[in-house]
């Protein structure tokens, strides 16, 4: 059996929860996969009319970074037939490799999505004649025990194999790596660079109908809207890239990265807190003031990442 503790909100699905929580038992270098989860960008009229899906938030290869900054791979095995998969999954399980796999979310009994044909991503651990031993990251669940009948019938065609590879983090030119990263911050489709294109998002904001923005939902899944889960991915990006500052500190054995880290999360916050408004401004109909204050957000919080970026660049000359 393989003991994996589930991580939640560390990516912005259920698949980058998975990464996180398996990579976190194979290399305790894992948040390097995060080095480029700072990220923001803003092109107007694309994605439609919807405001929230004009917010552009790329972090690149996630499986690349795993793989040639933590030594951590991830084989990708597309296999159609439900029993060949179960052989496989069997096979590596026993062999004490970890392996996550999608399933209809009607099979995910503990999600209580009967009706819904949805996919989700969850890790087996251990396995017998008649169940696989589960972790789920949304919801939080370990030893969940999803019996074969129901994974013959729910498998939805993929699986995901971890191997450990040797990695030398001494050999990583780490503050390139931030280097390049600044970069790409300096950068923009549509602006001068992310801070100005963030500017520009707060003004469209001011005048956004958030009721149009959530025209596909109902009531009670509004939030799934791309304005707050795009949102929402903003957050994590910038909690995820502090996390990645505070373990570039611990290795060099410094905390000359502690104040940046520590802005970031700050940024964090007031991403979410406008999201919250947002929310306020759709549950409560009165929406004109909350969007304000959610826009103000926005601006004071590019403000802060453009002094972010200064202090990283200060550091890393």
């Amino acid at each position: 059996m393989i003991n994996i503790i589930p991580l939640s909100n560390e990516g912005r699905d259920c698949y980058e929860d998975i990464l996180a929580s398996v990579a976190q038992v194979y290399s305790a270098n894992y948040p390097f996969m995060y080095c480029h989860s700072w990220a923001f960008d803003y092109i107007k009229g694309d994605g439609g009319t919807l405001l929230g899906s004009q917010i552009k938030c790329e972090w690149g290869n996630l499986e690349e970074y795993l793989e040639k900054y933590s030594g951590v791979k991830v084989v990708e095995m597309l296999l159609s037939h439900p029993t060949e998969a179960l052989a496989v999954l069997k096979d590596y399980i026993l062999n004490g490799k970890a392996v996550a796999f999608t399933i209809g979310l009607q099979y995910c009994e503990w999600h209580n999505f009967s009706g819904s044909h949805l996919t989700h991503t969850i890790v087996g651990c251990d396995i017998n004649e008649k169940e696989i031993l589960c972790i789920d990251c949304k919801p939080v669940k370990s030893g969940i025990n999803l019996s074969i009948d129901s994974f013959l019938k729910g498998y939805a065609g993929k699986l995901l194999i971890f191997e450990q590879r040797d990695t030398d983090v001494q050999g990583i030119e780490i503050f390139e790596l931030i280097a390049g990263h600044m970069k790409e911050l300096k950068k923009s489709e549509a602006y001068q660079d992310a801070f100005t294109a963030l500017r520009a998002f707060a003004d469209s904001m001011e005048k956004v109908d958030i009721n149009e923005e959530c025209i596909n939902c109902s009531d009670f899944d509004f939030w799934s809207s791309p304005i707050f889960n795009n949102i929402n991915n903003l957050c994590v990006g910038r909690r995820q890239y502090a996390r990645y500052l505070q373990h570039v500190d611990s290795i060099k054995g410094t905390d000359r990265f502690n104040d940046a880290s520590s802005a970031l999360l700050k940024c964090s916050d007031n991403f979410n807190m406008a999201r919250s408004l947002l929310m306020k401004a759709k549950i409560t109909g009165s929406s004109q003031p909350w969007i304000n204050k959610a826009s103000n957000l926005f601006r004071v919080t590019a403000g802060l990442e453009e002094e972010i970026l200064k202090n990283i660049e200060s550091i890393i000359r």
